[in-house]
């Protein structure tokens, strides 16, 4: 068993949470132990959680015990810290955090100002001592959401979402993403922030003109944005994913056959563009507008987001076969 790492993750769309923390297992090859309350245990490697849409916090750990008094801290790196405790059972609440950092030996070097490490404790099972390697920050979504655009639509995805559709894409590091109904380019800001390179279609010229800007805005600088109709741009060939928010009726003047049609042909061409083992990752708000054969795609996941009480979204998991 190689490493131990604790996840702290949201469970506002808990299906998605778990699913995106198994995938990057996957492609990490490491184990996810145990996932629960918002809390995952994983053995092997977290270095690609940090792109986590969900993911809120990662700690490695050091120490594991059965009971609590049997803590030491003798692993603990040299160094001023203050203690956390989380209880995925609900045995106890953070007022146990001062007897922790007594066990671990915080006497002369607690420091809430300027520690130089911080220590996570968590019950669930057993007792886990671990050191805090990464703490996302949430305002990187929110200063990103429509408004804060310097060109936005309110329909817009939120960026978590666009974010854990681009992480479950599986598209390589250095591969690029095509959005081929980019709107104001939500998906592609995503993409493009953690590192592949993006090319976004819209019939609309002043969609593709907002979604420069955003791009630039963002300091996003590998992308190329296409104005033209889908169905009859030249795709380029170096298309790795396909990530997509697929127009639908509510918001689009398009009427119910057009929108038919618009998906079995986009299904079609998707499955010309993509090499095998490719992912294809869409939003849909109608799960009975796909065409009922997808001879090109095997689906692997369809999470359901309530968005309100008229609204769900479907995310739609695809591998091109």
């Amino acid at each position: 068993m190689g490493e131990i790492f604790v996840l702290e993750y949201s469970q506002d769309i808990s299906e998605a949470s778990l699913y995106e923390i198994e995938n990057f297992c996957v492609l990490s090859h490491s184990e996810l132990i145990f996932a629960e309350n918002g809390i995952a245990l994983i053995s092997g490697s977290a270095s690609n959680m940090s792109d986590s849409a969900f993911v809120k916090r990662i700690a490695r750990v050091i120490e594991i015990k059965d009971r609590q008094e049997a803590i030491s801290g003798e692993s603990l790196p040299p160094g001023k810290f203050y203690v956390r405790f989380l209880d995925g059972s609900d045995c106890h609440d953070s007022s146990l955090e001062s007897y922790l950092g007594g066990i671990l030996g915080g006497s002369g070097r607690v420091s809430f100002s300027s520690p130089d490490f911080i220590v996570r404790v968590y019950h669930l099972e057993k007792w886990y001592v671990a050191i805090e390697i990464f703490s996302g920050n949430s305002s990187q979504f929110e200063n990103r959401r429509a408004p804060r655009r310097p060109f936005f639509s309110p329909i817009s995805m939120h960026p978590r979402i666009a974010r854990f559709l681009v992480n479950v894409s599986n598209a390589p590091k250095n591969g690029t993403i095509l959005d081929p109904f980019c709107g104001t380019g939500g998906i592609l800001m995503e993409a493009g922030s953690t590192g592949r390179r993006v090319v976004g279609i819209d019939m609309s010229l002043q969609m593709t003109v907002g979604a420069k800007l955003n791009l630039k805005y963002f300091g996003i600088r590998d992308f190329s944005i296409i104005t033209g109709n889908f169905l009859e741009v030249e795709i380029p060939n170096n298309i790795d994913t396909i990530v997509t928010d697929l127009p639908y009726g509510r918001n689009s003047p398009m009427h119910r056959q057009d929108i038919l049609e618009l998906y079995w042909k986009s299904m079609e061409k998707f499955g010309r563009i993509l090499k095998r083992g490719s992912r294809c990752v869409i939003a849909v708000s109608d799960l009975q507008m796909l065409p009922r054969s997808l001879p090109d795609f095997t689906i692997l996941k369809v999470i359901d987001n309530r968005i309100h009480k008229s609204l769900t979204r479907h995310y739609v998991i695809m591998e091109r076969q």
